[in-house]
């Protein structure tokens, strides 16, 4: 089937509708086929339209789809724009049940598809380990809203078939309410993940290792952005994270999370020295993957990086070494140094914050108990980009449950990282029994100033 703007152009108020009791199947449908002047128009009203094979929105040329009721299903593909040059496909689905193996959004260079999930069923078929959702793929771009929940097994945002292909472009916004099942991998590798509240639900229902990449390729960039949750259907099973993007908790004002606390393991495989790391801002926080495990005397642990490197890489990880036996989970995370959680901070020196975090060492990985410890040393990867000229040194504070004392200094030129100067012992009161930490610029000329 086939249907173009000859006829029934959105500008002048024409759709193909399909209401209440009409239950239309084909081989294949396709919507803007043939170039005429408009945008050609679906309108889904309460019944069901049902490809056994392929279904097209904007094949080749502008067309819009609107799911108010009713079923709209491929039996294996379903691309919004795409799958000849020049498609523009956009899809609104206000409560219908969206149902394909594979759904594309801008499937090729020179295309575009747009999915706004206001509500209803977005269904990839999760169960089949054939099941995808791309977002834009091979120079296409793709754009996805989700407000509503969606399964997938895998989802790619922003992808390519091989080197020699160009990257898409891929964004998707998770908004407040809306859960995202991924059953296998989500990679974010071209493009953004706009956190706005959502939940990515990673299920782990398959053998491969890792469940989230964050930037894969040298031409390409990922990021995720903004405050929600990455969390799991079975929190016996372990999580893993490939880290080479750029994460930034931003809580838009408001006193947020950006968590990952239920993934047990991160890793990166880019250069150290980049700025593959973890952000917050405007009041946000990241909480890190948790590092769990018995540690010796001695022995060094990263967090919010791969626990088994000498030293951690990415920009805000930590490095953490008990001098006595303990077994316990390493949580927390980075936070925006405007958040009002934060211990007061003031001092008589020129100082400048370049990082803070909020660490704890607790004996479950979901529950906020504390874990006891003899004492504890700590090493910082803080943001070197944020140094100015002007900075003479580089300090390193813990609130201790009462106060804010140095624990540590360095010097700014070459620096990366900042150690405490000896074994810390435990914070008393708090939430955080390893401490509040906080990496000062110490700045040559100014005024004095509050931190915090």
């Amino acid at each position: 089937m086939r249907i173009n703007a000859a006829t029934l152009a959105a500008e002048e108020g024409s759709a193909l509708v399909i209401g209440p009791g009409v239950h239309a199947e084909c081989m294949s449908f396709a919507s803007a086929w043939l170039d005429y002047p408009g945008t050609a128009w679906l309108r889904l009203e309460g019944g069901s339209l049902t490809s056994r094979t392929t279904t097209v929105i904007g094949m080749a040329y502008p067309a819009l789809a609107t799911l108010e009721s009713g079923t709209l299903a491929a039996g294996t593909d379903l691309f919004i724009g795409g799958f000849a040059p020049c498609g523009r496909g956009v899809v609104t689905n206000n409560g219908a049940t969206l149902s394909a193996l594979r759904l594309h959004l801008g499937h090729e260079t020179n295309t575009y598809g747009r999915l706004i999930h206001n509500g209803g069923v977005l269904d990839c078929r999760a169960g089949n380990k054939d099941s995808s959702f791309q977002v834009g793929f091979n120079g296409g771009v793709g754009e996805f809203v989700a407000r509503a929940r969606f399964t997938t097994y895998a989802m790619g945002i922003g992808g390519r078939t091989t080197p020699d292909h160009p990257p898409g472009t891929g964004t998707v916004t998770v908004l407040e309410g809306a859960v995202g099942d991924v059953n296998g991998l989500l990679r974010v590798r071209n493009g953004s993940l706009a956190m706005r509240g959502g939940t990515i639900r990673l299920q782990r229902t398959h053998g491969y290792p890792t469940n989230l990449v964050v930037h894969q390729d040298a031409d390409a960039s990922g990021f995720i952005r903004g405050w929600g949750r990455f969390t799991v259907s079975d929190t016996t099973k372990s999580i893993r994270m490939i880290h080479n993007g750029v994460i930034t908790a931003d809580g838009e004002g408001v006193e947020r999370d950006l968590d990952f606390n239920l993934i047990d393991v991160v890793n990166h495989d880019l250069k150290t020295g980049g700025a593959s790391g973890w952000y917050a801002v405007n009041k946000g926080r990241v909480l890190f993957p948790r590092t769990r495990q018995a540690f010796a005397p001695g022995e060094t642990a990263c967090w919010g990086d791969l626990s088994s490197k000498p030293a951690p890489e990415l920009v805000n990880s930590a490095a953490l070494s008990f001098t006595a036996p303990v077994t316990c989970a390493i949580r927390g995370g980075f936070c925006a140094p405007d958040r009002r959680d934060i211990p007061a901070f003031s001092t008589s020196a020129h100082l400048r914050p370049l990082g803070v975090w909020c660490i704890g060492a607790c004996s479950d990985t979901v529950a906020w108990r504390k874990a006891d410890f003899a004492g504890v040393s700590l090493t910082f990867r803080f943001d070197v980009a944020q140094l100015k000229p002007t900075d003479s040194r580089v300090r390193l504070y813990r609130h201790d449950g009462k106060a804010w004392r140095k624990v540590g200094e360095c010097e700014p030129q070459g620096a990366r990282w900042i150690s405490t100067d000896a074994p810390l012992a435990e914070a008393t009161g708090g939430d955080y029994n390893i401490g509040w930490f906080a990496v000062m610029a110490v700045e040559q000329k100014g005024t004095v100033i509050s931190i915090f």
